[in-house]
C-alpha cells in the first residue's frame, strides 16, 4: 500500500510538473527576419516600389517595399504614401537594409490610419558614411494587411518623395512605378 501511494505520488508530481525540460522562460521563440529581396536591376538610377502579391486574401500580411536601383552616394530618403484605407491596413513602416546598418541611422514615421497615409524617413547619422552609399537595395518597407475585399491602391506622393545625396542633390533619376494596385479578396 505504502509503495502505490509513493508510485501515485510520483506520477502526479510529474503531470503536475511536466515531463519535459523547464528552460525557465528563457528560450525566446525564433525571430524569423525580414525578408528583403528584390526583383532584378534596371540600368537606369531609379526608385521602384515592389510588393510579390498582386492578390492577398483579407486578414493577410504583406509587404511593399521601396528598392533604389544604381544610385550614387545614397544618403537619406523620405517618402510619403496614400493608400486605400477601405481595402489596405498599413501595420508598420521599417527601414531596410540599403541604408543602415541600424547604428549608424535616424528614422522618423506616421503611420495615419484616419487619412490613410504613412511617411517615412531613413537618414545616416551625422559624421557616419559621409559618402552615402551606392548601388541597388531596399530602401525601407510597409508592412501591411488586407483589410476588405476590393481593390486598393497603394501610391507615392511623388512631390514629398526624396533620395538624397549628402549635399541635399538628387541621388535618383526618375521613379519606375509610383502607384501599386492590390486586390484584397
Amino acid at each position: 500500500m505504502k509503495n502505490s501511494i509513493i508510485v501515485l505520488l510520483m506520477v502526479a508530481a510529474a503531470f503536475i510538473g511536466g515531463c519535459s525540460k523547464d528552460d525557465g522562460g528563457t528560450n525566446a521563440p525564433p525571430v524569423i527576419p525580414e525578408d528583403w529581396t528584390f526583383p532584378a536591376d534596371t540600368t537606369e538610377a531609379a526608385g521602384y516600389m515592389y510588393c510579390a502579391q498582386e492578390t492577398v486574401a483579407v486578414g493577410a500580411s504583406f509587404d511593399v517595399k521601396i528598392i533604389v536601383y544604381n544610385v550614387d552616394s545614397a544618403w537619406a530618403a523620405a517618402l510619403e504614401f496614400s493608400y486605400t484605407g477601405a481595402q489596405i491596413e498599413v501595420l508598420d513602416a521599417l527601414a531596410g537594409p540599403f541604408i543602415g546598418p541600424d547604428a549608424d541611422i535616424l528614422t522618423v514615421k506616421e503611420l495615419e490610419a484616419d487619412s490613410s497615409r504613412a511617411s517615412m524617413g531613413v537618414t545616416f547619422k551625422r559624421g557616419t558614411h559621409p559618402a552615402g552609399v551606392s548601388g541597388s537595395g531596399a530602401v525601407m518597407k510597409l508592412k501591411c494587411r488586407g483589410k476588405a475585399a476590393g481593390s486598393g491602391m497603394i501610391s507615392i506622393n511623388t512631390t514629398k518623395l526624396r533620395i538624397l545625396k549628402a549635399d541635399g542633390s538628387s541621388a535618383i533619376g526618375l521613379l519606375l512605378n509610383g502607384d501599386l494596385g492590390i486586390i484584397v479578396r
